[in-house]
């Protein structure tokens, strides 16, 4: 009786490991192979693509790690073929219709692969400091809208940066000197190209 105990003990025991590894193989075959690929996009998106969250999703939705590059729009599309292919670039991301423009017509028939998706649109964001964005809200040249702000962008290009105000006039605190848009260089980048377009559409 003993040994039939041990043995039926043992039985169990065997079959609990047989079950154990037959369950860690369906596991492990079962688990998708995460794909590795190494993309190069607009800056702006640097915060996004290094999120944990962000990157959780891809891992466990789409099984992808994504090795990120920033670079300027143009400065991306505008690469040769023989570029893109020596750093072993599996997509761009640039930030406009105008940049994937680029890119098609510079490197027509040279990715016979190739396809493009509108993956993210958002706004043109101008950044201001505390006090040139109160005096422009005392002026009238920029509501509040929920959490972020609004610019009349038409009115304060045309009767203020145009018209060469200044800082002083508008009570800026302990702002000085002509009042202005600066950007990136519209050159190299979509954000500086994009706000080119807007300024010189609003002045013509």
């Amino acid at each position: 009786m003993k040994s039939k105990g041990g043995f039926v003990l043992g039985l169990v025991i065997v079959l609990a490991v047989l079950v154990g590894g037959a369950y860690a193989i369906i596991r492990v075959q079962s688990t998708p192979e995460v794909a590795t690929i190494k993309c190069v996009g607009g800056s702006e998106k640097t915060q996004l693509m290094a999120d944990p969250d962000i990157k959780e999703i891809l891992a466990d939705k789409y099984q992808l790690t994504v090795e990120w590059k920033p670079q300027g729009s143009y400065d991306q599309v505008l690469q040769s073929a023989e570029q893109i292919e020596a750093q072993g670039y599996d997509c761009l991301w640039p930030s406009s219709a105008s940049a994937q423009n680029v890119f098609e017509s510079t490197h027509s028939g040279e990715f016979p692969d190739y396809r493009a998706l509108t993956v993210l649109q958002s706004p043109e964001v101008i950044y201001s400091g505390p006090q040139a964005t109160d005096a422009l809200v005392r002026a009238g040249l920029v509501r509040e809208q929920d959490a972020h702000y609004v610019a009349d962008l038409k009115t304060l290009l045309l009767d203020h940066i145009v018209a060469g105000d200044t800082w002083q006039n508008l009570q800026a605190g302990s702002l000085q000197g002509p009042m202005n848009i600066s950007s990136t260089d519209p050159a190299r980048s979509n954000s500086g190209f994009t706000m080119a377009q807007l300024q010189l559409t609003i002045v013509a």
